[in-house]
C-alpha cells in the first residue's frame, strides 16, 4: 500500500478557489495558507486562465458600499413618492366628501 499525504499546496486548493471567487486578493490568500504568492497565483491559474491578476475584475469593498448607499438613496425616494400619492388621494377622497355632503 502505497502511503500519499497531499501536499500543503494540494490541500488548500479548493479553499483557495473558493475564497478566491468571493473576491479575495492573492496576497490574503498567501497570508491565511502560508503559501508563497506564487502558489497561490499558480492555483488561481490553473483553475481560471482568464484570471491573471489578484482583483482585477472583482468588485471592491468601497464599491459595495457604494452600491447599498444609492440603493438606500433610491428607497428613500421611492417612500417620499409613496407619501405624496397617498397625500394626493386623501385630497382627493377629502374633496369628493365635500362636493357630495356640502354641494347638493
Amino acid at each position: 500500500m502505497i502511503n500519499y499525504e497531499p501536499s500543503k499546496k494540494e490541500g488548500f486548493k479548493d479553499v483557495i478557489l473558493n475564497v478566491w471567487k468571493k473576491g479575495a486578493t492573492i496576497e490574503f490568500l498567501a497570508d491565511i495558507t502560508g503559501l508563497s504568492t506564487k502558489e497561490v497565483e499558480d492555483i488561481v491559474k490553473q483553475n481560471n486562465p482568464t484570471d491573471t491578476t489578484s482583483s482585477k475584475n472583482k468588485k471592491s469593498k468601497i464599491s459595495i458600499v457604494t452600491n447599498l448607499i444609492l440603493a438606500q438613496d433610491h428607497l428613500y425616494l421611492y417612500n417620499i413618492f409613496y407619501l405624496a400619492f397617498l397625500f394626493i388621494s386623501f385630497l382627493q377622497s377629502i374633496g369628493l366628501l365635500f362636493l357630495k355632503y356640502c354641494v347638493q
